[in-house]
């Protein structure tokens, strides 16, 4: 991980960074050349930016573009620090890219849009199908809450983590109506949730 201002990627690092925070004054576009020239010396590289002022458009752009985290200026250290941690663990990037996801009696597929549970179909939306999936593909460890944003709102729209909550609350709901194994979501403050087994 390298912390450091945009304008000092200029030249080739030294070694090569898994996670890249860039420090902005303003945040209004995912075209700002500092964030290009990040991905253009690092490709492959993971990025969280700071600023100052961040665009709502900007930050949700970003998000579905694939960045970690959007984050205002003040912030707390150890919430970033538990952040890059949970997300070198789990990065997308290690997920293969099959688009069907099986856990237990459960399964999603991403590119039909289409989930069974008990062998009875959801009814889901396709951005719960979309969340549903990226939890799957999480379990069993924890899927983090910048990861089901991203992956979840793929359209236009700033996605808030309160409609995330309720989103989770529908998806709770339609498995439990399918019955089965009982699979539960749970909520982990401030990082994300988890596809459970309450049996085991």
């Amino acid at each position: 991980m390298v912390l450091l201002s945009a304008s000092r990627l200029g030249g080739t690092l030294p070694f090569v960074p898994s996670m890249i925070i860039i420090s902005l004054i303003r945040f209004e576009s995912t075209d700002d050349a500092e964030l290009g020239n990040a991905r253009t010396h690092c490709p492959g590289a993971s990025i969280i930016v700071t600023a100052d002022y961040i665009s709502p458009a900007a930050r949700s752009a970003a998000l579905r573009a694939g960045i970690v985290d959007v984050i205002q200026v003040p912030y707390n250290p150890f919430d970033v620090i538990t952040l890059v941690e949970h997300w070198q663990a789990y990065r997308p990037s290690e997920f293969s890219e099959v688009s069907t996801c099986q856990v237990f009696d459960l399964s999603v597929d991403a590119e039909s849009y289409v989930a069974t549970k008990n062998s009875t179909p959801l009814r889901l939306t396709k951005l719960e199908l979309r969340l549903l999936y990226s939890l799957c593909e999480h379990y069993p460890n924890v899927a983090p809450t910048e990861r089901l944003l991203s992956y979840g709102w793929d359209r236009e729209g700033d996605p808030e983590t309160y409609n995330l909550r309720t989103h989770m609350s529908h998806i709770r709901a339609r498995l439990r109506e399918a019955g089965g194994v009982p699979l539960e979501i749970a909520s982990r403050h401030t990082i994300g949730y988890t596809l459970t087994n309450t049996s085991d």
